[in-house]
């Protein structure tokens, strides 16, 4: 199992960088993305997804984007992965909006969210 899950991060960490705009249009503008597994999470939906897909080697996958967050300290974060761009970071909150007030575990993101997104997402959603 370790051997076909590093074959996949190797994998991805050889793909071209997603160009990702800084800020998308509005999440609830854009596209719905469903599972059929009751919201059981209530607002802490973004932190229970986000657990789930940082072990997940899409999370990772380098993106080109100009812009970062800060931490505590006033440190840099920089937003390079797909995983930073969806769930954000310290100053930076993302570009998903994980609805915590619905029945189902639902989440928004925007129009221009790159298929890679999306399905990361429903692969965190899976594993829940």
């Amino acid at each position: 199992m370790k051997e076909i899950i590093k074959e996949i991060e190797e994998k991805i960490e050889k793909q071209k960088p997603l160009d990702l705009p800084v800020r998308g249009s509005p999440p609830r503008m854009g596209i719905k993305i469903q599972a059929p597994i009751k919201n059981r999470w209530g607002f802490s939906l973004k932190v229970a997804m986000r657990q789930v897909a940082k072990s997940l080697p899409e999370y990772k996958r380098v993106i080109i984007h100009k812009v970062s967050g800060r931490d505590d300290n006033g440190n840099e974060i920089p937003i390079n992965t797909l995983g930073r761009w969806i769930w954000g970071v310290p100053g930076y909150m993302g570009n998903a909006v994980f609805d915590g007030g619905a029945e189902m575990v639902t989440v928004w993101v925007p129009r221009e969210a790159p298929p890679e997104a999306i399905a990361l997402i429903k692969k965190a959603m899976e594993r829940l």
